[in-house]
């Protein structure tokens, strides 16, 4: 049987509720629990890290973030990978 490493979840539809809260003290916990194990747990969304981070500044372990829908993966407050659209690829410039 596979050993789990990480657990990754995205947040609309899934972490948030339809006011798009979430349980704090729940998710904190499972975090926890998650880390007595040694699995990481990720948020992956469409979002940008600044606006996640802000989202999620209650909850301080989340081990990585990838945001905008995979072109930049955070590990503890730092860029691990990066890859925006090029500019002459951009709708709006």
């Amino acid at each position: 049987m596979a050993e789990i490493k990480v657990v990754a979840t995205d947040i609309d539809g899934t972490l948030f509720d339809d006011d798009k809260n979430y349980d704090v003290k729940r998710l904190n916990d499972y975090i926890d629990k998650l880390h007595q194990k040694d699995i990481l747990f990720t948020v992956a969304s469409g979002n940008n890290y600044d606006h996640l981070r802000r989202i999620f500044e209650k909850t301080p372990d989340i081990d990585l973030f990838i945001a905008e829908n995979g072109a930049q993966i955070v590990e503890a407050g730092k860029t691990i990978f990066e890859h925006p659209m090029p500019k002459t690829l951009r709708k709006f410039q």
